[in-house]
C-alpha cells in the first residue's frame, strides 16, 4: 500500500522545457522557477524509499506522485536559451518574452520536472 508523507521542500525548484520555431530555426528554451519552500503530499508506492534530505531528487524520476499544497511568496526564475542563437530579430523576441516571463502563451511545453534537494517530513499518514 503506497505510503503518504508531507514535506517541506526547502529551495525546489520546478522546470520546464519549451520550443519554438522561428522561420525554420527550432529554439528551446529551459525555464527554471526557483521557490523558498514548498508544502508537498508525497504518494510514496511499495518499494520506493524517499531519498534522504539533502541527495537531490526528481519525485517524477523516483516514482512518487506529488500534490503541492503551499508554496513561498519568494521565487526567483531563471531562463536558458538551449539552442545557439545568431538572429539578432530572434534574440530580440527571447529578450521579450524572457522579460514577461509569457512562455506558455506562444511556446509549446516539451517537458516537466520537479526537483527537491533538503527537506523536513511534516506528517505520515
Amino acid at each position: 500500500m503506497p505510503k503518504i508523507v508531507s514535506i517541506k521542500a526547502i529551495d525546489p525548484v520546478s522546470i520546464q522545457m519549451y520550443k519554438k520555431d522561428f522561420d525554420a530555426v527550432k529554439v528551446e528554451i529551459r525555464r527554471e522557477s526557483f521557490d523558498d519552500w514548498n508544502d508537498l503530499k508525497l504518494t510514496i508506492p511499495d518499494g520506493v524509499e524517499l531519498p534522504e534530505s539533502g541527495v537531490i531528487f526528481s519525485p517524477h524520476a523516483e516514482g512518487i506522485e506529488y500534490d503541492i499544497e503551499e508554496f513561498s511568496e519568494g521565487c526567483y526564475v531563471q531562463t536558458t536559451v538551449i539552442t545557439e542563437i545568431n538572429d539578432q530579430n530572434i534574440q530580440s523576441a527571447l529578450d521579450e518574452h524572457e522579460a514577461n516571463d509569457d512562455w506558455e502563451e506562444e511556446w509549446e511545453l516539451i517537458g516537466t520536472d520537479y526537483i527537491i534537494d533538503s527537506y523536513e517530513i511534516r506528517g505520515q499518514a
